[in-house]
Formats: C-alpha cells, structure tokens, sequence
C-alpha cells in the first residue's frame, strides 16, 4: 500500500512539473499560447519557468537582454531564435550632384527583413562618395581645370620639320598662344630622382611660358590644363615619372611662342 501510494506522489509531481515548465515556457506564454518575445528590456516580458541555470521554478524572461542578466527562460533561444537584418545588394552609384564642378554621388541598399530578437542590426544603408560633373560646363573650364600635361620646349623641335612643313600636309586650324604661370608647390618626387634635370632650379614662385601648339590643341584649339585666370590647377611632368605640382595662371597670349628670354619655357602635351 505504501509503495503504491510513493508512486501515484511521485508521478502527481512529475506531471505538475511537465504542466508547469509547458505553462511557464516563453513557447507558449504569449497570447493564445503563441511565443512571447520581446525586444529590448522589457519587465512585463515575463512569465514563470525555469530560469536558465537554475532548477528553481520562479520568474523568467523573454526579452532579448534577459541573455545579459541571465534570467531569460530556458527555452528562450528556441522560442525567439535571433534573426538578422537582411538587405538588398548595392544599387549602382548615382550622377554626380553638380553638372559642372565638385559634387557628390551615392548608392543606396534596402532593408529586407528587421532584425530580431537580438540579431545583427542592420549596416549602413547609404555611400557616399566625391565626384566632379563636366557635362555642364563650358569647353574651356573644362579644358582648363584638367591636369596639365607638360614636357621642357626643347621637345618641341618635334612639332616642326619635314613631316609637318611638307606641301600636302594640312595647315594648322588655329595659332599657337602662350599661356603664363607662377609655380605654387612641387611634389616631393620632382627633387629625388638624383642628377640635374630642369626641376632643380625651380621654386615656389618661379615663373614659367607654356606653349599650345598642334597638335596638343586638337579640334578645338585649346589646350588641355591651360588654366584658369587667378586659380590653381595641377600641372605634371612627362619626362621626369611622378614629377607634378600646382600653378596658378596670371595670363594668356594669342599668337605667341615661348621665347629664349623666358624664365622657364615648357609645351603642352
């Protein structure tokens, strides 16, 4: 009799301790017995379990910071498995903002599903990036804010001869015009390349007549990098590899050539 009575005890406490750990899990302790799951700290996120690590029937929690504390419920994981931000691939970059100058253009993404339940939250979803529009602009501000390409005017023996003086050879569309600068900063490289070369006299504030001839002109009779009035611009050297810098423009002379006075006298490429 006694030992019927034990066993008929121990499975009334089994079966209240399954009914308890069904009742108390965050499984079922939502709505209508749906999960409970809750995101951030939420204290009326509870319900009564087993915490983790623990055998004591008490309080527990579903909210996505009981793992920090420690007190979620040990079915939580199970009940509110983490999800992470899901997000579209990258769209392609967009036109630069200024049709003429300095802009910026972007790409976007968009967010797919939200994160829960402590997932990964989700990145960036827009970049940015520096770009600069010409399709605006005039050809000549084009033309003048590109990088000068320039060699030393005894290069420029190349431009005259048979080859071009020849009586079938077509005459040159426009005139060649000399364009002035003063020199305003020189890249490290220019001086380090050992030897003499015609950067070694060179200095802030040197002085120097670059020549537009055919066929650095092209069809459109300007030069490329020949400046604007009064502004910086870069220039770089052919001849000498990395050689480059900034120069600001202070004039332009129509049907002109650089002369053997001149301080410093170079040709556009």
């Amino acid at each position: 009799m006694a030992e019927t009575l034990a066993c008929v005890l121990l499975a009334a406490l089994v079966l209240v301790s399954c009914i308890r750990t069904s009742q108390g899990a965050c499984a079922t302790a939502g709505p209508d017995r749906t999960p409970l799951c809750c995101v951030g700290k939420v204290n009326t996120c509870v319900t009564e379990g087993y915490p983790q690590y623990s055998r004591i029937f008490s309080t527990c929690y579903c909210d996505s910071t009981c793992e920090l504390t420690g007190d979620c419920c040990t079915d939580y994981e199970r009940a509110c498995p983490k999800v992470d931000c899901d997000v579209s691939p990258w769209s392609s970059w967009t036109g630069c903002s200024q049709q003429c100058g300095l802009g910026y253009s972007e790409r976007r993404r968009y967010v797919l599903s939200d994160p829960q339940n402590s997932g990964a939250e989700c990145p960036k979803l827009r970049e940015v990036r520096g770009c600069k529009g010409y399709r605006g602009c005039d050809t000549d501000s084009v033309a003048g804010n590109s990088v000068a390409m320039i060699l030393p005017y005894k290069y420029s023996h190349s431009r005259v001869g048979p080859l071009w003086e020849h009586p079938l050879a077509r005459p040159p569309r426009y005139q060649s015009y000399c364009v002035y600068f003063k020199f305003k900063r020189f890249h490290p490289t220019c001086g380090a390349r050992g030897g003499e070369n015609w950067t070694t006299s060179l200095k802030k504030g040197s002085k120097a007549c670059v020549e537009c001839n055919r066929p650095a002109h092209g069809s459109t009779g300007v030069c490329r990098g020949e400046g604007i009035q009064k502004q910086k611009t870069r220039w770089m050297s052919i001849d000498i590899q990395g050689c480059k810098g900034v120069w600001q423009r202070y004039d332009v002379v129509k049907d002109c050539e650089c002369g053997e006075d001149e301080e410093n006298r170079f040709i556009f490429v």
